[in-house]
């Protein structure tokens, strides 16, 4: 196993100061790296917790990353965890929800920007991953290639209209020319699974490599929870052979 490092950083994106985090192997060379966008980290209530960091010192490595084949981006993205600007607890209507994912998706490109000047991180092999709000980030910015493919995990931009911003989303999977895996509970509450078959259809009309992959129900786990890391086992497998596919690494199941 590799010795990892843990990096809390900061850069520059519209003007704000943007924390980000590094998984990475303590080893020498240049490394493929997947960029993933947290969700929105709103409670029952509907406000975001805008406090908790995505990572910790503390946090055990990917296996990817212990076995020293690669390395994970975390962008906290503006208004989260120590970040600069505005934050989801503002916006008071879904077009300054959409709005402010489009900032944060600017966030997540200028991460990859930073990432390019790393003298470890493989510029040319950098994929973007996200779930719920994380998964509309990840789409839109998708449009910017800079990244290798796109796996959005059960997108959704409101949990109370729940096709509010399938719009935006599916202009942006029509304006992508990278592979795209949508991974969807098919049970999932908050954001359904219809906004995934939408896309899906969007893509395969304009001609995109998309794939839709949808996940029954399991027993005792939300729709939606089965993309919490600690439920990986339900789609790791696709999650890596799409990575392996694009990037040449397995970041959950390394082998």
């Amino acid at each position: 196993m590799a010795r990892h490092i843990i990096e809390r950083i900061r850069y520059p994106s519209s003007g704000y100061s943007i924390v980000g985090w590094v998984m990475r192997p303590a080893v020498d060379g240049r490394l493929p790296v997947l960029v993933y966008n947290h969700g929105s980290r709103a409670g029952h209530g509907g406000a975001a917790d805008l406090e908790q960091a995505t990572l910790s010192f503390a946090k055990a490595p990917w296996p990817g990353v212990a076995k020293g084949v690669c390395a994970v981006f975390f962008p906290e993205g503006r208004g989260y965890a120590g970040s600069e600007g505005p934050t989801l607890n503002d916006c008071r209507d879904m077009s300054e929800v959409m709005a402010f994912l489009e900032g944060r998706a600017d966030d997540a490109v200028a991460g990859a920007d930073w990432l390019g000047a790393q003298s470890w991180a493989d510029g040319e092999r950098l994929a973007m991953a996200g779930c719920s709000h994380g998964a509309v980030v990840s789409l839109l910015a998708a449009q910017s290639g800079k990244f290798a493919s796109i796996i959005a995990q059960a997108p959704g931009a409101s949990a109370s209209l729940p096709l509010a911003g399938l719009d935006e989303m599916r202009a942006a999977v029509q304006a992508t020319d990278v592979p795209i895996l949508l991974q969807h509970a098919t049970d999932d509450l908050l954001c359904p699974f219809e906004t995934s078959a939408a896309l899906f259809e969007a893509g395969e009309m304009a001609g995109k490599a998309i794939r839709l992959r949808p996940y029954p129900p399991v027993p005792g786990i939300e729709g939606h929870a089965q993309f919490d890391f600690e439920n990986r086992a339900i789609w790791a497998q696709d999650f890596d052979e799409a990575l392996e596919a694009t990037i040449g690494v397995r970041p959950l199941l390394a082998h």
